[in-house]
């Protein structure tokens, strides 16, 4: 009948536009199900005198919730895709120009496995030579135990935090960084995520306020002996003037006498 497939065609596409308007594919599909048994009931019990006509309507039915059910799945489906690929591409460019180093690696053995622009920088390496290192190799000798302690940490460890610790470049030269480690777990396996803050700026500015802190207190301090050199000065100069007041009292006072 030219009547119920225009109806089928007009729920069908009220279905998925409803799926577009975020219901979920699921219920839909249910709903198609829990419809194909009603109308097939309704089929059955109308005409149930006439089984050639019962049978031409129940695959028409079929054909139709059937083809519902197709859309909406590739619907979900395209949906689900592109969410994950929104998803993905948020992800790529919140790590991707993220303003620290990041790198992800393999809890346990260190591989790395991930590393961002920044971090390319960070060590003066290409993104290529970084993913061939293990994590512990971008440490000299004095933090290479702290940074094998981190490796060695679960993915049940929380957010770690090291200060004070230094990178060497490709070229030899050391970054001194802050470091903060959390781990995450990717389709069912940990993934250790780093991410180094170079601190060369704030070291330098340190030892200024520290050089400046120095100067100021010897500026003080030598300030402070001035002072004291005046002090003792007026004060022997106050004590000599005092004893020759008192010798001039007494000469007046034997001058009187005689």
């Amino acid at each position: 009948n030219p009547a119920d497939r225009r109806c089928f065609s007009y729920a069908r596409q009220r279905a998925v536009a409803r799926f577009r308007e975020n219901i979920h594919a699921a219920q839909l599909l249910r709903i198609a199900a829990l419809h194909r048994q009603i109308v097939t009931k309704m089929v059955s019990r109308n005409f149930s005198e006439d089984p050639s006509l019962v049978r031409r309507m129940t695959e028409i039915v079929e054909e139709q919730i059937n083809e519902l059910e197709l859309e909406l799945t590739s619907a979900y489906q395209n949906a689900r895709d592109r969410q994950w690929h929104i998803s993905e591409t948020k992800y790529f460019s919140l790590f991707e120009n993220a303003s620290e180093a990041i790198l992800s690696f393999r809890p346990g053995e260190g591989q790395i496995i991930e590393a961002n622009m920044q971090a390319e920088r960070l060590l003066g390496r290409s993104r290529g030579e970084i993913l061939r290192l293990k994590f512990i190799e971008m440490f000299p000798a004095e933090h290479r135990e702290q940074a094998q302690w981190l490796v060695s940490q679960t993915g049940g460890s929380a957010n770690i935090r090291l200060e004070d610790m230094a990178v060497r470049r490709a070229d030899g030269m050391l970054v001194p960084i802050s470091l903060s480690c959390n781990w995450v777990h990717v389709e069912g396996a940990a993934v250790a995520q780093a991410i180094m803050r170079d601190v060369t700026q704030l070291r330098q500015m340190q030892r200024e306020l520290q050089s400046y802190a120095e100067q100021l207190e010897e500026r003080v301090a030598s300030r402070t002996k001035e002072l004291q050199i005046s002090e003792d000065r007026y004060r022997t100069l106050f004590l000599q003037e005092q004893q020759r007041a008192q010798h001039l009292s007494l000469i007046n006072s034997v001058q009187q006498c005689a």
